[in-house]
């Protein structure tokens, strides 16, 4: 008997301890949400990979653009608001609120996205300098331009000119990566399909596209190129120059880097390797910050709440209702969160509360007579419970002390070692049946 009251006791407090941890992390996922302190701890780390203009460009390509999107504030449109932003003065003070915007701190880009982004942002600056050369290489749109300018009556008969420019930019597309004959036939084909008839044209989109093949089949040199003019800190062009001449170095050995794609490839894969060590780090500092903020929620909750560990545990040992009561509902509790029907956890610390703790009759809470023998103001009381006994300043630190503790540790910890106690419980249970079964 003695044994199962221990065990309910501890059962009990490691219960509690679970519920506290969940409302210390709760409140923290509240207000880092708030705050966003994930998104600008992943800004600040940009900032360290990245130039302030380069991640300006990170943060509006397409690829990104499309992550970042948020759910934004709707108000009613009326005639005076209307009228405001009529007012040139007024109208960017009054800017038009839609349902949707960009949220300016996202709290994750995914590697493959960043990677992508940041060598698109990295090739671009290489073709602008390209193009300054005289003898610079045309790029896809430049070709597409070229076509639609000559453009035989047929297409233009079914298309208008922007549309001509997408199909022919769509059906380059499709060409630029395979081999240079199986890219001039295609060309020959596109020229006799859309309808350009001027000889003299249909040499030079040849010249150009050959041209063009071969510039973007050396995708190493062109971020070699554009590494020379883009603002990045050094340890960032640094590491572009080692991984392209780690690709160089195994492209010398005879090892399968042959096609353009695969280059690139091979280029993604080293920057999402660079940027997930990154983020590790990241997550690292995220983990430590939020360990010094959750050791604060945990403090201010355990003293304004009154959330002592010793009146809690004295309560389960002395008073066989509340611990029954206590451990029904963590078994209760245990098995929802193991089946998690519903898919949603309580991260709400003041629904926390109000139905775990104040509704398990515990000694939570100031009352009168723990706030006069601390020679605090009395009117600061919670609770009516008049038979809790007179408590020390000692015992008050101590008993919360070891509840932000727990708090800091965490809920997971609790829930595990409380799932564990609960098993070995239900195990002597059964295993007492058995043995009265038997006796019988």
């Amino acid at each position: 008997m003695l044994g199962s009251a221990v065990l309910d006791t501890a059962i009990g407090l490691i219960f509690i301890f679970f519920i506290f941890g969940t409302m210390c992390s709760g409140a923290f996922t509240m207000i880092s949400r708030g705050l966003e302190m994930r998104g600008k701890l992943l800004q600040q780390g940009l900032l360290y990979l990245l130039d302030e203009d380069v991640q300006k460009q990170i943060m509006d390509h397409p690829l990104i653009k499309s992550t970042r999107l948020k759910q934004g504030n709707m108000t009613v449109e009326t005639k005076f608001w209307q009228f405001l932003r009529r007012i040139p003065l007024l109208s960017s003070l009054f800017p038009t609120r839609t349902l949707l915007t960009y949220n300016p701190n996202p709290d994750y880009i995914a590697p493959s996205t960043f990677s992508r982004a940041l060598l698109d942002v990295i090739i671009a600056t290489g073709e602008d300098i390209q193009k300054q050369n005289p003898n610079a290489h045309y790029s896809i749109d430049d070709l597409a331009t070229l076509f639609a300018s000559n453009l035989g009556e047929t297409l233009q008969e079914k298309k208008v000119k922007e549309q001509a420019i997408n199909y022919v930019r769509y059906k380059l597309g499709t060409l630029i990566d395979q081999n240079e004959s199986s890219v001039i036939d295609g060309v020959d084909r596109l020229i006799i399909e859309v309808g350009v008839k001027d000889p003299k044209v249909c040499d030079e989109i040849r010249f150009q596209v050959r041209n063009a093949f071969t510039y973007r089949a050396e995708v190493l040199d062109l971020i070699t190129l554009g590494l020379t003019e883009i603002k990045l800190p050094e340890q960032t062009k640094e590491f572009f120059q080692r991984q392209i001449e780690l690709i160089i170095r195994q492209q010398g050995l005879n090892e399968k880097i042959e096609t353009t794609k695969e280059k690139f490839d091979e280029v993604v894969f080293g920057v999402e390797n660079w940027y997930n060590r990154a983020m590790d780090s990241l997550t690292t500092i995220f983990k430590r910050t939020s360990q010094a903020w959750i050791f604060a929620i945990a403090t201010v909750l355990a003293v304004v709440f009154n959330i002592n560990t010793i009146n809690i545990a004295q309560s389960l040992w002395t008073n066989t209702t509340v611990r029954d009561s206590v451990v029904a509902t963590a078994e209760t509790r245990v098995q929802e969160e193991q089946q998690a029907t519903n898919g949603e956890e309580k991260v709400n610390p003041v629904t926390i509360f109000r139905e775990d703790l104040a509704s398990l009759q515990i000694p939570v809470g100031w009352t009168k007579t723990e706030l006069k023998s601390l020679h605090l103001p009395t009117g600061l009381a919670q609770s009516s419970d008049s038979q809790r006994p007179k408590t020390t300043p000692f015992k008050a630190v101590v008993g919360l002390s070891l509840t932000v503790i727990a708090g800091v540790i965490g809920a997971p910890f609790w829930f595990d070692l409380l799932n564990r106690l609960l098993n070995f419980r239900g195990g002597a249970k059964s295993n007492s049946k058995d043995e009265e079964t038997t006796s019988n």
